[in-house]
Parts: C-alpha cells; structure tokens; sequence
C-alpha cells in the first residue's frame, strides 16, 4: 500500500508542477509559494476539525522544528539556484536526493536499504540525472552538470537543496509518527505560509497583490495537488521507509515529461527516454 499511495503522490507532485508552470506566468515565485501552502492549510482546516487533534507526541516537535528551519532555507537556495544557473545545471543536482535520504536513514535510524532497494535508488538518481540533461547524449553534456558542481554557484545551491530534502523526509517522518498524517500535513503547511511569507517580506514582494484574482483558478490548483501530494506521502511514510517513499515520489518525472509532452508539446530527447526508463526499473525494483 505505501508504494501505491507514494506512486500516487508522485502523480499529484507533477499535477502540482503543471499548474505551477500555468500560474508562474502571472505571478513571481514569492507570491506562488505562499499561496501554494495557504491553500493546503485552508483545505486542510475543516479535515482537521472533523478528525481532530491527534495525541502528540516529543518526535513531532522537533520534526516541527526542524522544518522551521529547513522550509526557508531550501526555499531561498532553491530560487538563488533557478536565477543563478540553466536548468540544465542545476536540475540534475536532485538526482542525490534519494542517495541522501537512503545514506540519512542508516545514520539517523540505523535502517539500510535492502540490496534491491539500494539498486533501485541508484538508478532513479541516475534516471533523474538523465532526464534533465539536455537533449543530445554526448560525454561533454553528461559530464557538465556534475562538473558545475565543483564550480557553479547554482549547481552548489541546487546540492544543497537536495540534501535538505533528504533531512525534510527524515523529519517529515518523524512529524507523521508523532501525531498523524492528517496533522502533520497541516502543520507543514502553516509553518509553510508562515516562513514563505517572511521571506517575502524581506525580499520585498507583495504576495497580495490585485493580479492574483486572474490567477485565482491554476493558483488553487496548485495548492490543492500539493496539499494531495504531501497528505498522501505522509500517509505512505506511516507504513514505509523513507528513502523508499521519497524515491518513488521522485518518480513524479515520468508524469510530468508525459503532460509536457502531450499537453505542452516539449520534445523528448534520447537522454530523457533513457531516464525514464532508468527511473521506472528502479520503481519496480524498490516494489520489489
């Protein structure tokens, strides 16, 4: 069942991708990252009130604080990395997110992928570095964007945000284990509004501003896969382990090339055909 709900939430993430894309076009990416957790808290306020508050225990504090800290941070290195960089760079960077989050887990819990699950890791890291290559498979496009990272200050910041993920997921596991998938969720996304807004505040932005209303439709529906995508892996993490859900999240590409392809019309190169692939055998080997 936890990889079924996590093949779902990957689904939900690139529907939350493709929307996000839409509404980018009016509205900066202060505004859209404030409004992305809103929605999921005000969706997520009457689910609460009809569930009710959990019994909370010590491990969601300190996932909760932790996340304090770890939603603002990504959230700035995550932006400094996309202004400073090509795409091309930066994005394969979050192929080590799995590999973090497997190598977290043995440190922080004492857990080990099995042998199948560390292939299976393996090659969705490698898939997702090959997917955001750019379309022609050549050594010197291969080997670019792993050569940034010694010097590219994007490619550096992008790293950075991957193993902050990988953290994420750890905490985000603790927050589910200490109170509920319901709750946690919810409280994600008011630490969300609360940190995203202060950092839009320093940087200067008005994520209030009139233009919002004609942005209202794709907006909401931006929040509204994400609060889908994390309620739904929150729910996987109660019965799985970590590094396997957040891999099988990462999956959320294979979708997202497919809506780019047939409803964006972007091509699809030989690198990205391979790394599809890649990342699907890696799926059915973390399955198995």
């Amino acid at each position: 069942m936890w990889a079924i709900l996590s093949i779902i939430s990957a689904f939900c993430e690139s529907a939350k991708d493709t929307f996000g894309k839409i509404s980018s076009i009016k509205t900066d990416e202060y505004s859209s990252a404030v409004w992305l957790h809103l929605f999921s808290v005000l969706i997520m306020i009457p689910v609460v009130f009809f569930t009710g508050i959990p019994k909370i225990s010590s491990q969601f504090w300190y996932g909760s604080f932790a996340f304090l800290f770890l939603t603002p941070t990504w959230s700035i290195l995550y932006m400094r990395a996309l202004k400073l960089s090509p795409l091309s760079v930066t994005l394969p960077m979050m192929a080590f997110n799995p590999i973090f989050t497997g190598l977290l887990a043995f440190i922080f819990k004492g857990q080990m992928p099995t042998n199948f699950g560390w292939i299976g890791i393996v090659l969705i890291s490698i898939g997702l570095y090959c997917v955001n290559l750019k379309n022609k498979l050549t050594l010197n496009n291969l080997l670019h964007p792993f050569q940034a990272m010694f010097s590219d200050k994007g490619a550096q910041a992008m790293l950075a945000v991957a193993f902050i993920w990988s953290l994420g997921a750890y905490f985000s596991k603790m927050k589910v284990e200490g109170s509920s998938a319901i709750f946690s969720t919810f409280s994600s996304g008011v630490i969300g509004v609360a940190t995203t807004y202060v950092v839009a505040k320093i940087m200067r932005k008005n994520v209030f501003r009139l233009n919002f209303m004609s942005n209202f439709k794709s907006q909401s529906l931006v929040g509204v896969f994400y609060f889908l995508a994390t309620v739904i892996s929150s729910y996987a993490l109660v019965q799985g382990s970590a590094p396997y859900v957040f891999s099988l999240k990462r999956s959320s590409v294979i979708f997202s090339s497919l809506i780019g392809k047939f409803f964006f019309k972007e091509q699809l190169g030989l690198s990205k055909y391979i790394g599809l692939i890649l990342i699907f055998s890696g799926m059915v080997l973390i399955v198995i």
